[in-house]
């Protein structure tokens, strides 16, 4: 404390400079003198709020000019103590200016009301307190504060308030403040440097747009608790904001406009649980190339209307929505196009859309994991993953719920996909073209209903033993893709997969069944329909011989019953000397020398092409032989038909055997 003598210097200086000092203006230059509070409150504390300025008493007014004058003058500056400035409760008239000041002790100038603006730009100094005050504008560009920033505890300005490249080396505390500055600039902080944290939190309200572009922070930026709003525009701005901390945009957190953290790095994570996020149906909250050291959590009653974006961002944690909410009907809820997360992305757990998810191209180091998640985009892509990258799994189970498409295309998952313990929507579809995934585990309770199951070009590594594992069940499972186009490539990787495991009779089964499945898509008598529609299907495609095999026996054992029966009447010699002599009753009776006829062997030598046994080149079917058969104009004897037969034998023997031999070779395979 100063001495009475140095006491009385301060006062004198003052009347030296402004004449007769009235109350306000001794109890002022008397406090800083003895380095005390010039507290003008009255005992009332609906009469000390601020808002209430106009109606305090002439002994609570200050000019502006008195205020400057400690400050600036140095001759008052040598007698203001270590203590600074301290006002408290006082009305200030006239705008006071600071400016390219250098302010080496503290001034606080708390539950104040300033008439008009406040202009520090480009000064220095030790601290600066308007803790509790209402001002107009305040214009700090380029300030330094070597010590911390309070606008906080009811502070209040109604005017813009510009913090451009000021630099502070201490916090910057607007907790509980509010900046008053509807469809315009509230808070203005582009490129400022603050060493600390800054808080805008805890009641913190913001009518107008909150600007911290390209600003560095040491420590934190805490908005939890705040309100920004600003609904027709951006309600908070921090792109290429630099945060060594971590970033609080929870806990009570609200914007009513857009929230953009585009290109900003975060040192610590970015906390946004229990934080409302709400721009319409435009952008809620924009963090395209962010780069986050530590998580990013949207969860715990987090919710957003509007888009949520993360496109190229990069994320060295989590990016957790668990239980979070999100809402944008008919268009992008979630979108992270490019996005990196070297850990897992959870969307399970209460999750809920209302619109698409859109992860594509996004890499992911660990899991997707969607457990109990509910997706819902009816008619439209509910989760789109497309070309994603994943090195763990992807996790739809256990109450997992999607109106709409799930998209996997082209998507490389790492390890297990798992479709399991859901109820499937008349609406959702499962689109898995041209994925690859380490492991498939589902079950058939959860495949989506026929037509809505996409899986051309599908690349799975092995069936999970608690998965059906049978070719029976994965046919059903293949029959749920859309009929208006075949496509053989999911049953032959089902195929391989069967085969790789050793189970070939199921990967039989499934090629058969893909030849079967083609049948269906040819069109009759066109080129592959009769292959595919009734060749191949005698020897199942080349992969059951033994089908044509048992079914010439059959023929053979049939034609050895037909020729039998119609020999001698119907079936003749064909060589001029076979017959010796001519017996009683008109019988001709063979030479000891001509092949004696035999039903089996001649069906079996007719049937089988390039077999000779002495038969067919010795006996015919009489085509003039028999009873006569008229049928209105068509005159044929029973020998005739015979004949008739015996080619279609011979034909079938050609069919069947080049058949049955092609698949039992291998040659004939599809």
């Amino acid at each position: 404390m100063s001495t009475a003598d140095e006491t009385k210097e301060l006062p004198k200086l003052a009347q030296s400079k402004f004449g007769s000092l009235n109350e306000a203006e001794e109890k002022l230059f008397w406090a800083v003198a003895k380095g005390e509070i010039a507290d003008y409150r009255v005992k009332s504390g609906e009469e000390n709020d601020p808002a209430n300025a106009d109606k305090w008493s002439e002994s609570r007014v200050l000019k502006a000019s008195r205020l400057e004058w400690l400050c600036t003058d140095a001759h008052a500056i040598a007698l203001v103590t270590r203590f600074g400035i301290a006002v408290v409760g006082a009305r200030v008239e006239g705008e006071l200016d600071l400016s390219f000041s250098k302010i080496l002790f503290p001034l606080k100038l708390d539950r104040c009301a300033f008439q008009s603006k406040i202009n520090t730009p480009y000064a220095q100094m030790c601290l600066l307190s308007l803790e509790g005050s209402h001002t107009r504008a305040i214009i700090a560009d380029g300030l330094k504060v070597e010590g911390s920033l309070f606008l906080r505890d009811g502070f209040k300005a109604e005017g813009e308030v510009r913090l451009h490249t000021a630099t502070i080396a201490g916090n910057l505390e607007c907790e509980g403040a509010h900046f008053a500055q509807s469809d315009a600039r509230a808070l203005i902080a582009d490129g400022l440097k603050v060493e600390g944290s800054v808080l805008l939190r805890k009641g913190f309200m913001a009518e107008g747009e909150v600007r911290l572009l390209g600003g560095t922070i040491g420590g934190n930026l805490d908005c939890n608790g705040g309100l920004f709003i600003n609904t027709k525009a951006k309600a908070l701005s921090a792109d290429a904001l630099r945060v060594q901390g971590s970033a609080f945009l929870g806990n009570g957190f609200k914007a009513k406009g857009e929230v953009s953290l585009r290109g900003a790095t975060i040192g610590g994570s970015l906390y946004c649980d229990g934080g409302e996020f709400a721009n319409g149906n435009g952008k809620a909250f924009s963090a395209d190339r962010l780069k986050v050291h530590g998580s990013v959590t949207l969860r715990k009653g987090f919710k957003a209307e509007g888009e949520v974006r993360f496109l190229g961002a990069a994320i060295g944690g989590n990016l957790s929505c668990i239980g979070g909410c999100f809402i944008n009907q008919g268009a992008r809820v979630l979108s992270g196009d490019g996005m990196k997360v070297e850990g897992n992305v959870f969307l399970r757990e209460g999750f809920e859309t209302r619109g698409e998810v859109f992860l594509n191209g996004a890499m992911i180091g660990g899991d997707i994991d969607c457990l109990g998640g509910q997706f819902i985009n009816p008619n439209a892509r509910a989760l789109s993953a497309d070309g994603v990258k994943i090195g763990g799994g992807v996790f739809l189970r256990k109450g997992f719920k999607a109106e709409g498409e799930v998209s996997l295309v082209s998507a490389e998952i790492g390890r297990y996909l798992l479709w399991t313990e859901i109820n499937p929507t008349s609406s959702v579809s499962l689109n898995l073209s041209s994925a690859k995934v380490g492991t498939l585990l589902d079950d058939e309770a959860s495949w989506p209903r026929k037509g809505r199951l996409i899986l051309d070009g599908f690349d799975y590594g092995a069936i999970d033993a608690h998965a059906p594992a049978n070719a029976d069940n994965r046919i059903k499972w293949l029959q749920r893709q859309p009929d208006r186009v075949f496509h053989p490539q999911p049953y032959e990787h089902l195929a391989e997969v069967f085969r790789r495991k050793g189970q070939d009779e199921d990967a039989v089964k499934v090629l058969i069944a893909k030849n079967k499945e083609r049948a269906r898509h040819s069109k009759p008598f066109r080129q592959g329909w009769w292959w595919y529609y009734l060749f191949g299907r005698l020897i199942g495609y080349g992969y059951r011989p033994w089908r044509a095999f048992w079914a010439s026996a059959a023929i053979v054992f049939i034609g050895a019953l037909v020729f039998g029966q119609n020999y001698p009447n119907l079936i003749t010699p064909t060589k001029k000397e076979a017959y010796a002599s001519v017996e009683n009753a008109g019988f001709h009776r063979l030479s000891d020398d001509y092949p004696t006829f035999n039903a089996l062997l001649y069906s079996l030598e007719t049937f089988t092409p390039l077999l000779s046994l002495s038969q067919k080149e010795y006996w015919m079917p009489n085509a003039n032989h028999g009873d006569l058969i008229k049928w209105r104009s068509f005159t044929m004897r029973t020998g005739g038909l015979l004949r008739f037969y015996l080619w279609f034998h011979i034909i079938a023997g050609w069919t069947l055997t080049t058949l049955w031999v092609g698949g039992l070779t291998g040659l004939i395979k599809t």
